[in-house]
């Protein structure tokens, strides 16, 4: 997995294993409701609760077993390509799906740990494996969300990024 720092802190806060309450995950569920609504939809949610499935992805895609209490899957519906490959019928949707659940993430105070599966097929087949998705669906995009504790890498980028601004370009520990 490919590892960056990016100008945002908060996509690199480490979960802590603590529950997330009803009412966070309701609100984390009600804000792509309205793209559930829809007879065909073409794109949806998988809520991930299961502890041991949320360790098995952990492992596969960021290399560690971090409990974390909750996960999210985006999935868009699929069609082939001329190549006979899976792709998603639209990618608007979950776009617009995961911006929603990130923003609502945001507002309840998580921290949210990203992982993109599409198009990575390797990261398509382990999800598939480790969840067995619906026929028809694609993996999209994992979240893992939680409690924050603390920042889980980057500290050092962000800590001497404050203190340049404060203190000065040129600032030195």
């Amino acid at each position: 997995m490919e590892t960056w720092l990016n100008s945002n802190p908060g996509n690199t806060l480490r979960i802590q294993g603590k529950v997330i309450a009803c009412d966070v995950r309701n609100a984390l569920i009600d804000s792509v409701q309205d793209f559930n609504m829809a007879s065909e939809p073409s794109a949806k949610i998988l809520t991930i609760e299961n502890t041991t499935k949320i360790s098995e992805l952990r492992k596969a895609f960021c290399g560690d077993t971090q409990i974390v209490p909750f996960a999210v899957l985006t999935i868009a519906r699929s069609t082939l390509n001329n190549a006979g490959e899976e792709m998603p019928q639209t990618w608007t949707s979950e776009a617009q799906m995961r911006q929603n659940l990130l923003a609502e993430a945001q507002a309840q105070g998580l921290a949210v740990s990203e992982q993109a599966i599409f198009p990575n097929r390797w990261y398509i087949k382990m999800t598939n494996q480790i969840l067995d998705l619906p026929k028809g669906w694609l993996p999209m995009y994992l979240l893992f969300l939680g409690y924050p504790d603390g920042l889980n890498y980057g500290n050092e980028y962000f800590d001497l990024k404050t203190k340049r601004e404060t203190r000065g370009k040129d600032w030195i520990d």
